[in-house]
This record gives structure tokens, sequence and C-alpha cells, in this order.
């Protein structure tokens, strides 16, 4: 089953933090999906999808972002883009809330970093499948 999800993600956990957007398609078939992904802050510079893949299990979701390409923040005042370049990972694991009926957790990106990198590294993030969301808005009117 086809499955388009919405959310944002965010560097470290400060309240303050920048958001970004992201959106994936996937096609979910016994809890594991496959599909495409496009983030907003990527989108600033080119308008390319990565890769998904990841995995549902009771209330737990763990899945991996694969860039298509090097991209990269230097030290958040100029972005290195090298579309010869393998892209990096990033692996989010979280859970699901039913109150809010979103998914949340942490994301890191894979890779050596040191202490002060590691924290440039990582955050939170959330989503919801914005397939319920239509269906749920239909069945209001």
């Amino acid at each position: 089953m086809q499955q388009n999800w919405l959310g944002k993600f965010q560097y470290g956990s400060s309240d303050s933090a920048e958001q970004f957007e992201f959106s994936m398609r996937v096609q979910m078939i016994d809890g594991t999906f496959t599909g495409r992904f496009l983030d907003s802050e990527l989108a600033q510079f080119v308008n390319v999808f990565g890769e998904v893949i990841g995995q549902i299990s009771d209330n737990q979701i763990s899945f991996v972002f694969k860039y298509p390409f090097l991209y990269d923040d230097v030290n958040g005042e100029e972005v290195e883009l090298d579309l010869l370049e393998e892209g990096h990972e990033v692996i989010f694991i979280g859970n699901y809330n039913a109150t809010q009926d979103i998914w949340s957790g942490e994301w890191i990106i894979t890779g050596e970093f040191t202490q002060e990198e590691l924290e440039m590294n990582r955050g939170l993030w959330e989503m919801c499948n914005v397939d319920e969301l239509i269906h749920f808005n239909q069945n209001l009117n």
C-alpha cells in the first residue's frame, strides 16, 4: 500500500531550533517500507529526491534517509554540494504518540564525528501520515 507522510526535523533539541520539513512517499508491505523523500533544507539548493527505507513494529519506527549525493552545511555558513560523491545517511528512530496521532523521535547522521560535530549532526523529528489526515477530513464533511 502506498502512503504519504509529512514531517519536520530540527538540529539539536532546543525549542528555538530552526525546523525543516520533509515528505515521504513509500510503499508499505508487512511493516516494512521503501520509497523516496524530499526535505526542505536540501530543496533550497536542488529539488532531488533521496531514498528511504524503514520499518514499523508495534508503536516503534525506524527509517533511513539516503541522500543521492554529498550535501553538507559547513559550519552553518556555506553549503557543499557534490553530485559525483556518495551522499550520507540519516537514521531516524521513534515512537507513535496515539494522543497526538504523530510519530516522533531522534535522528542522527551516520559517520565519525568529534563530540562538537556530533551535537550538530543529530536532533529531533516528528511526522504524520497525510493519507490518514485526508481520510479523516473527508469523513468530517
